[in-house]
């Protein structure tokens, strides 16, 4: 997932596996972005 959402740009950190706040900001974010988020 960190690999997927940083080449779509949305995560800059280490990808480690492991789901920490960067990663679920940077999910929050595509969500919001693409209209998944409520």
């Amino acid at each position: 997932m960190q690999r997927r959402l940083a080449r779509a740009g949305y995560y800059r950190g280490a990808v480690d596996g492991v789901m920490g706040p960067q990663t679920r900001r940077a999910i929050r974010a595509y969500e919001r972005d693409h209209g998944y988020a409520g």
